[in-house]
């Protein structure tokens, strides 16, 4: 044990004392034997911390044996029976394990998980109606502040044989709906076309719209004037090779488009263009020229052995690309200035929610403004 100057050891003493004084007058003694533990363990501490603070941290000797003993105190105490003040009492179902297993033979409600929450949530239900499936209870209010699901209402579809015939029969007829340009420049009085491949995940239009600014001395804002127009639209097209007995269709296609971006010669200018977008005649009214048709070529197929008969035999694939990626551009053109039914179909704009006409309320100032308000959108 180690040795203590005498005055050390007197003021632990009084310290002692006091400690034990302080600590029983303010105990609760309607438990005595939690009093007496609180008791014990607060002057423990309050004395080793005062021993560490007067011997400069010194870790042997009778008080170090007493904090051990209070180590092991609540550890058997308070965490689990509340004896002794410490950490809350752990009410977690942690460690407990579900067993699916343990199905009902004969009790008419049966709990098959060791959880007790978990318990509440299972019903046993009929073995003759419900071929012995299980099912959790619905336990309305368990999540607070959460909506309820509306109950399921069963839509019924009321259609005779003949009317679902008649609709299988439109939709085995349906056509598809292609994608097909034109070349309107013919000598025979035939045009040539080619039909898409693959349908454009997207089509992107550029609208470039040119003025002039005219700086007036004194002005704050200048003049414009509207000195013209170019509309482009632009889409990816792909290519595939479907015809082994024509490996070349993929890269006459791609140079058939890039012979309509340019002159025949000397004989012809580039060909005017059509675009026909299926049924939705989307460029009905509007022709173009070819621009731009850049490509690139990728899966060249050189010798392979062809198995799809019983004979197998060996093919040159040549190095043919059995796909390709082609860009194009166009550039609408037209033999005359077009006016605004060349943009859009005004017929078709009757009826669309958001777009109509604003009849002139009498005070109107012929100005763009009304004489009672700064703003239009209520007088719509």
């Amino acid at each position: 044990m180690a040795i203590l100057k005498e005055s050390t050891t007197r003021e632990l003493r009084n310290k002692l004392r006091e400690r034990i004084k302080l600590q029983a007058t303010g105990s609760r003694w309607s438990n005595p034997i939690n009093a007496i533990g609180t008791t014990i363990t607060g002057v423990v501490s309050d004395v080793s911390q005062t021993f560490v603070e007067k011997t400069s941290g010194l870790t042997n000797g009778d008080i170090n044996k007493a904090w051990r003993a209070k180590i092991l105190l609540d550890r058997l105490g308070g965490p689990v029976t509340d004896r002794v003040a410490g950490l809350p009492k752990d009410n977690s179902d942690s460690g407990k394990s579900y067993n699916p297993n343990n199905y009902p033979i004969q009790e008419p409600l049966i709990r098959s998980s060791s959880i007790p929450t978990l318990n509440g949530s299972f019903d046993y239900l009929d073995p003759i109606t419900y071929k012995g499936r299980w099912r959790r209870k619905l336990q309305l209010g368990r999540l607070s502040g959460s909506e309820k699901d509306q109950p399921y209402t069963k839509v019924s579809v009321i259609r005779s044989t003949a009317e679902s015939r008649n609709i299988h029969n439109k939709a085995s007829q349906h056509k598809r709906n292609e994608i097909i340009i034109f070349n309107l420049n013919s000598s025979k009085g035939d045009y040539q076309y080619i039909i898409l491949q693959n349908r454009p995940p997207e089509v992107e239009f550029n609208g470039e719209t040119s003025w002039a600014s005219i700086k007036s001395f004194g002005r704050n804002l200048p003049m414009y004037h509207f000195t013209g127009a170019e509309d482009k639209i632009q889409f990816n097209v792909s290519w595939f090779c479907n015809d082994s007995s024509r490996p070349w269709e993929v890269v006459q296609k791609c140079r058939l488009l890039e012979a309509w971006s340019k002159a025949n010669g000397y004989t012809s200018s580039p060909p005017l263009l059509q675009i026909d977008w299926g049924g939705s005649g989307l460029f009905s009214n509007a022709y173009f020229i070819l621009q731009s048709a850049t490509y690139r070529l990728c899966n060249f197929r050189d010798g392979y052995i062809d198995r799809r008969n019983n004979d197998s035999n060996w093919v040159d694939g040549k190095l043919y690309p059995m796909a390709a990626t082609q860009e194009l551009i166009f550039a609408r053109v037209s033999d005359n200035n077009p006016t605004y039914s060349y943009f859009y179909d005004n017929n078709k704009l009757s009826g669309v929610n958001g777009i109509g006409y604003w009849d002139k309320p009498g005070n109107y100032d012929g100005k763009g403004n009304t004489k009672d308000s700064n703003t239009l959108w209520q007088q719509v």
